[in-house]
């Protein structure tokens, strides 16, 4: 194993190195296009450790160059300070990267550069800043970025979620929430994000079969998380109730409609109202409680707010008013919120 103690080579200097290597690597393509395809991952590492070590020579870089693809990240590490990723397709000069919480990224390395082979005929190899060639991220096993090797600038997923590659990589999950959230859809949801500390279970289970008390518990939840459930002429109303739900809790309900509003119609103060108001009332204890022991992050992502009030019940109902006052029954409405 070669590993230097030199660390002085400047950016400029190995900029220029890997743009020799990449130079010399295109060259023994064109002359060996055979040779290259039919590399794995693993060989075509080898591969590039060998070119970089011959176009070191008489260099800063010289005898500085160590190949660590079986235990870290990145490929390989040069001066102990910058690092080689190498990546290849066999059609374009995209692909999936590595995990981007770079649980194995070895000690000390500062900048990293990726070296792409396209391993199809012709075989054409390109070298550029690794954080330049990030846009989006994927999710296999793990969360993965995907690498596109000719980004523009304002084409890298730190680009558009305005930070930087060193910053993101401190808190990578944290930040893609930050950037994804606000982008989400109606019926779609980060369930990789949002499970991160709060693992689904691996048996699925539907939602008629639990006991009388666990269902009742996570109507409570979605009630109080998703207040739309109670908008009246919403016909997306159980959308993100149903995703949260299953992906948070692995439970499926088939007819969740029914959960909240079975029944129709029922009497409440002297008015008659949807059955949705006559659930409110035998979960409004639950609801308050759920209310007051949820983190307020969660609260504003769920009631998509900046701000989340001392008096959270009193805001819950607020927002409910808010979406309600086109209804033709809204004064029966105000009514009963202001009586619960």
């Amino acid at each position: 194993m070669i590993i230097s103690s030199n660390r002085k080579a400047s950016l400029e200097e190995f900029s220029l190195f890997l743009n020799n290597t990449n130079l010399f690597l295109n060259e023994l393509a064109k002359n060996n296009n055979d040779y290259f395809l039919d590399k794995n991952a693993q060989k075509l590492e080898i591969e590039v450790f060998k070119a970089l070590v011959k176009c070191s020579k008489n260099t800063i870089f010289e005898n500085s160059i160590e190949l660590v693809s079986s235990k870290y990240f990145p490929d390989i590490v040069i001066n102990k300070y910058y690092g080689v990723e190498v990546k290849s397709s066999q059609k374009d000069f995209k692909t999936l990267g590595g995990s981007i919480l770079e649980s194995t990224r070895k000690e000390d390395i500062e900048r990293i550069f990726l070296v792409f082979g396209k391993l199809k005929t012709p075989v054409e190899f390109k070298a550029r800043p690794y954080e330049e060639c990030l846009y989006d991220v994927a999710v296999t096993h793990y969360p993965r970025y995907q690498i596109d090797m000719d980004l523009k600038e304002n084409e890298t997923i730190f680009y558009k979620a305005g930070v930087s590659y060193d910053d993101f990589r401190k808190n990578p999950m944290e930040e893609l929430k930050k950037y994804y959230k606000p982008r989400l859809k109606d019926g779609q949801s980060l369930w990789w994000l949002d499970s991160e500390e709060k693992a689904s279970s691996a048996i699925v289970r539907l939602f008629h079969t639990l006991k009388k008390n666990e269902k009742d518990h996570l109507i409570s939840q979605m009630l109080a998380y998703f207040p739309e459930i109670i908008y009246l002429n919403n016909n997306r109303k159980f959308n993100r109730a149903a995703l949260w739900l299953s992906i948070e809790k692995s439970i499926v309900n088939t007819s969740i409609r029914d959960s909240f509003s079975a029944g129709g119609q029922c009497d409440i103060f002297g008015s008659t109202m949807p059955k949705i108001f006559f659930t409110i009332l035998e979960h409004k204890e639950t609801i308050k409680n759920i209310l007051e022991n949820t983190i307020s992050d969660d609260l504003k992502y769920f009631w998509n707010t900046d701000v989340i009030l001392e008096n959270r019940f009193n805001q819950w109902k607020s927002i409910i008013l808010e979406n309600s006052k086109y209804n033709v029954i809204y004064d029966e409405i105000k009514e009963f919120f202001n009586r619960i």
